[in-house]
């Protein structure tokens, strides 16, 4: 997801929010898409009244941060919260709503959506800061270069160490430049 209009899909077809019409849906993920780094990946987007308001945000967690944004009729608000800012998660539910707040090192911020979508959102919430802490704790293995220039080297070392022979090496450098 990179657009604002695939965000939005995304919300609408996970139902993770709702009350905002779709021209202003799509506004709002406008400000999101606008501030995307060409690396970062979206993992989650939601929409929520915000800080107790009675205004709609989009939310957006990425791979580095989380990402709230909000179109007004003059101007624009948007916030990052990096995901090492990020201290705790809570859900409380009432009769109608639900609220899930993010406890950050400089602050709170909550959003308030409908019960049952508050519920699938905090799960998902929950879920995805998971999956990226694990990713994070467990980092993929660099995989090693096929640069034959590297792998030369590496065997020059292994000449000059007296492992291997001249003719081992001259063999395997004409292998790695396929002469």
């Amino acid at each position: 997801m990179r657009t604002a209009i695939e965000m939005y899909k995304f919300v609408l077809d996970n139902n993770y929010g709702r009350g905002v019409t779709k021209k202003w849906g799509i506004k709002h993920f406008e400000i999101i898409e606008g501030n995307l780094s060409d690396d970062e990946v979206v993992k989650l987007c939601f929409m929520g009244m915000g800080n107790a308001q009675n205004d709609y945000f989009s939310y957006v967690i990425t791979d580095k941060r989380i990402m709230i944004g909000q179109k007004r009729l003059v101007g624009e608000y948007f916030q990052t919260v990096f995901l090492n800012h990020l201290n705790d998660v809570s859900y409380q539910g009432g009769a109608l709503f639900g609220t899930i707040t993010n406890d950050t090192m400089k602050e709170k911020f909550s959003v308030r959506i409908d019960k049952e979508s508050a519920k699938r959102i905090n799960e998902a919430v929950n879920e995805t800061l998971r999956q990226l802490r694990q990713k994070e704790s467990n980092p993929e293995p660099q995989k090693p270069t096929n640069n034959p220039i590297d792998e030369i080297k590496g065997y020059k070392e292994l000449l000059d160490s007296g492992i291997i022979t001249q003719e081992e090496f001259d063999a395997k450098k004409k292998q790695l430049l396929d002469l």
